[in-house]
């Protein structure tokens, strides 16, 4: 369930920033999807600036739209789940290393969402 629930967030909230992008063709989005895939899996994501992780998670939310059917979108979404969450542990690492977490709890637990 949590992995649904950051999955579609980072999909709408790419789409959402990526609007006014020219859309991205099939074989681009297959390119970009194996390349980033691989990357991940060979080098890590550690290398990649967290500018990047978003610029990719951005690229895969387009590919989401053009895809033409399901299992590509599936597979898009791999992708985007893979670098989410790896951008999720960034600003949680972010949180711990500042210890911001009881800050971020008391001011969600005072309604600042």
């Amino acid at each position: 369930m949590i992995r649904m629930t950051v999955i579609l967030t980072a999909v709408l909230l790419s789409v959402s920033f990526a609007q006014d992008a020219p859309k991205p063709t099939p074989e681009q989005c297959k390119a970009d999807a194996n390349a980033w895939y691989n990357y991940s899996r060979d080098s890590g994501y550690d290398k990649l600036s967290i500018t990047e992780v978003g610029h990719r998670i951005d690229g895969m939310a387009q590919c989401v739209s053009v895809a033409k059917d399901s299992k590509e979108q599936s597979g898009y979404m791999g992708v985007i789940a893979m670098y989410a969450l790896d951008y999720r542990r960034r600003e949680s690492d972010f949180i711990n290393r500042h210890g911001l977490w009881n800050t971020l709890v008391a001011e969600d637990e005072a309604g600042k969402r």
